[in-house]
C-alpha cells in the first residue's frame, strides 16, 4: 500500500514534528492555511528539492545529531504538552508527569505499572475522600 499511496505517517519517527507544527498552523484559520493538505505537500515539495540537492545537503553531515536531537526535544515537548492538556485535574497531570519520568529512565512496562498503581491508589482515595466528605455533610444537615 505505501507504494501505492503513501502517506505521511510512514516517514518515520521525525514526522511528528512536521506534524504538529503544520496541524498548529492549520488551527489558526484559512488566513494560515488554507487546507491541511496544502501545508504537507509544502513540506512534501520542499523535501523534494532538500533531496535534489544531497551534494549540498551532505556538507551538513556534521551537524546531523545535532539537528536529530533538537527535533525530538521538540517532539518531546509537544508529547508533552498535549499530554497535559488532555488532562482533567492535577491528579492526572501528577500521575502524567510521573509515567513520563519512569517511562523516560525505566522503560514503557515500568511506566504503564507505575501509572496503573498510581491511577488505583490515587483513584481509590479520591473515592474515599468523596465519601467521608459526604458522610460529613450529611451529618451536619441532621
Amino acid at each position: 500500500m505505501a507504494l501505492i499511496a503513501p502517506y505521511t505517517q510512514l516517514c518515520g519517527p521525525l514526522w511528528a514534528a512536521v506534524t504538529a507544527a503544520v496541524s498548529q498552523r492549520y488551527k489558526e484559520g484559512p488566513e494560515a492555511m488554507e487546507s491541511i493538505w496544502s501545508g504537507v505537500g509544502t513540506f512534501r515539495i520542499s523535501t523534494f528539492f532538500a533531496v535534489a540537492c544531497v551534494p549540498i545537503s551532505s556538507l551538513l553531515t556534521p551537524v546531523l545529531p545535532v539537528a536529530l536531537s533538537l527535533t525530538l526535544l521538540v517532539q518531546g515537548y509537544i508529547c508533552t504538552r498535549l499530554a497535559m492538556v488532555m488532562c482533567k485535574n492535577d491528579v492526572e497531570r501528577g500521575i502524567c508527569g510521573v509515567m513520563g519520568a519512569v517511562l523516560a529512565t525505566r522503560g514503557a512496562a515500568w511506566g504503564l505499572a507505575t501509572g496503573l498503581v498510581l491511577h488505583f491508589i490515587l483513584y481509590f482515595y479520591s473515592v474515599r475522600k468523596k465519601a467521608g466528605e459526604t458522610k460529613a455533610a450529611v451529618e451536619v444537615n441532621k
